[in-house]
């Protein structure tokens, strides 16, 4: 039995109709087959995709990260071998990080494994599309959309089929409550000018659905309705990494984005890992202030505008270390162009300053592989970082991220840092001392150019002015995100885009070439192993008596007169790929 065949006999085994396929643009065609085999005989390429059997478990990775894809494979793996269950993994094909998990538990076990999928899902803080448990799949059988390539199983097919349990045990689950109607959106719902800024300045994620849910989280939690929220999915052109929900329907959207969202009044707090944690908002104890004491703990050693920025790209690269489940994270420098507004050569030579003095290290590098896209370097905390013994959270309604601070700059930022380490009112030059400007007494200009930042964040309910000179975080109200930050976000976005596309293609037209090189020094040097093999040939045969080769030459005529017209013609087709293309084997070396 060839290895497709194997594969179609465990699809048989693990999916049940009805199956559909999957058009270019990776939607569901609305023809449906009773069985894959019928699938197939219509549309021989066609990604074939089926319903997973009652009592099978299916899992689809999707983190962009192989050592993060691994810590969670090797949780499922390790239960599926204390409970002696059938399992595989394959990689999905979408690229790093992507894979298919498939097991068949014992009787009434598949729903703890569900739920232990479920769990590691939410312990490391990732979505519902990072991590999902499916009820439909595509076939193991059925190659990926994009490669044509039907993804080889991380163990022997033939020893799958063997090892497959004769019968699945259903999963027996509770009545499920009667679903109500779903109305109609309201089209004359729209959002607020600051629910706009909300949704313009959420960040960009790994997947169109990641960024959509965390929209509509942002959202949802400045009071925006469904139906503005769902309009402004529809209509908003500022965004182009959306449209998952577009592709779908308002019932989809309500049903698996609008009413998954929990949201916790502020005045309420978690408890998690021994911890205060603050309910809503941003909470810049958990990392950014923690880096920020560090970078300031050192940062003497670097100039005041180089400090300062320095700061912000130290607390943006540490947080996303810290929302890792391993302790590491990649750090695509064009990622944190669009996260700080800063040039990507002045974020490049932030990184290395972090580097050198031990708050990070870089654990790998970044390399040419088959997604460029999501390659980049991999950072860690660094040696010389200290983590602090408590924090009081700090929940605010701006993040590092924010645009306000791609409109004031990270001067603005280290203000705010300032103000929130201190918990008390400073006067100006208070703050311009702890804010690493070396000037003493302070310019005209930078006084000047201080109190206009102090101002400004004040004016965006960042900061409260006490008297004539002193100032003080603000715990009230929500920031007001600058238009001049949201118009040079979009910019960013769209500027990074265009780089990206452009950097795509330029490694595809690059790979092509190294294919093709690849391929004539392979010929190459097949040809030079021909000549030597064939003179090696030509030797021994020399080497032979006169009677030996006689009887060599009648028992190979005898076989050749006896061959059939096919082992004929197969002989000749062996001995022509053997056989060198030229014939000055003597001047082979």
């Amino acid at each position: 039995m060839s290895v497709l065949g194997a594969l179609e006999k465990i699809d048989a085994h693990l999916f049940t109709g009805p199956y559909f396929r999957l058009d270019a643009d990776n939607k569901k065609a609305s023809q449906t087959f009773e069985t894959a085999a019928r699938a197939r005989k219509m549309y021989p390429r066609a990604v074939v995709v089926g319903n997973v059997r009652p009592g099978v478990v299916a899992v689809d990775v999707d983190l962009d990260d192989d050592d993060a894809a691994e810590a969670i494979l090797y949780q499922l793996r390790t239960w599926c071998e204390d409970y002696a269950a059938w399992h595989t993994t394959r990689r999905s094909g979408g690229g790093t990080g992507r894979w298919h998990f498939i097991a068949i538990p014992p009787a009434g076990q598949a729903v703890q494994l569900e739920e232990l999928a479920n769990a590691l899902r939410d312990r490391s803080g990732y979505s519902g599309t990072d991590v999902d448990v499916r009820s439909t799949l595509r076939l193991l059988s059925s190659p990926h959309r994009k490669t044509g390539v039907i993804q080889a199983l991380e163990d022997c097919p033939h020893e799958l089929l063997a090892g497959l349990p004769r019968t699945v045990h259903p999963v027996v689950r509770r009545k499920s409550r009667p679903t109500t109607a779903v109305p109609a959106p309201d089209t004359d719902a729209t959002l607020t000018r600051a629910q706009w800024a909300a949704f313009r300045s959420s960040p960009k994620l790994a997947t169109r659905s990641h960024t959509e849910f965390e929209i509509c989280r942002r959202l949802k939690g400045h009071g925006a309705s469904p139906e503005a929220v769902w309009n402004a999915l529809m209509t908003a052109r500022s965004r182009s990494d959306i449209g998952h929900a577009k592709e779908r329907n308002y019932a989809w959207f309500l049903i698996n984005m609008w009413r998954k969202i929990r949201l916790v009044p502020a005045s309420k707090e978690q408890r998690k890992g021994g911890r205060r944690r603050p309910a809503d908002g941003y909470d810049w104890a958990a990392w950014a202030l923690p880096m920020s004491a560090n970078v300031r703990r050192l940062w003497s050693v670097w100039d005041g505008r180089h400090a300062r920025t320095v700061e912000h790209v130290a607390i943006i690269a540490a947080d996303r270390i810290g929302r890792s489940s391993d302790g590491r994270a990649p750090l695509p420098l064009r990622d944190l162009m669009e996260d700080t507004g800063r040039d990507i050569k002045t974020i490049s030579a932030a990184l290395r300053s972090l580097v050198d003095v031990g708050l990070l290290e870089r654990v790998s590098r970044f390399s040419y592989s088959a997604d460029v896209s999501s390659a980049s370097d991999v950072y860690a905390l660094g040696k010389a970082y200290v983590a602090p013994q408590s924090l009081t959270p700090t929940p605010r309604s701006y993040t590092p991220r924010s645009a306000l601070w791609l409109a004031l700059g990270s001067s603005a930022l280290s203000l705010l840092l300032t103000t929130l380490h201190a918990g008390t009112s400073l006067s100006l030059r208070t703050l311009a001392s702890a804010s690493h400007y070396s000037s003493t007494p302070l310019s005209t200009r930078q006084r000047k150019l201080i109190t206009g930042l102090l101002t400004e964040l004040a004016q965006r309910n960042v900061l409260v002015q006490d008297g004539s000179d002193a100032w003080r975080n603000s715990t009230k109200g929500a920031a007001v995100q600058p238009r001049a930050g949201l118009r040079m976000l979009a910019a960013i976005r769209i500027r990074i885009e265009h780089e990206r596309a452009a950097f795509r293609a330029l490694v595809e037209s690059q790979r092509e070439c190294w294919n093709e090189t690849w391929m004539v020094q392979k010929e190459a040097a097949l040809e030079v192993m021909k000549r030597r093999r064939r003179q090696r040939q030509i030797q021994w045969w020399e080497s032979l008596s006169a009677e030996e080769r006689q009887l060599r030459q009648r028992i190979w005529k005898d076989h050749w007169s006896n061959a059939s017209v096919a082992e004929r013609q197969a002989r000749k087709e062996h001995l022509k790929k053997q056989r060198p293309t030229t014939t000055d084997w003597e001047l082979a070396a």
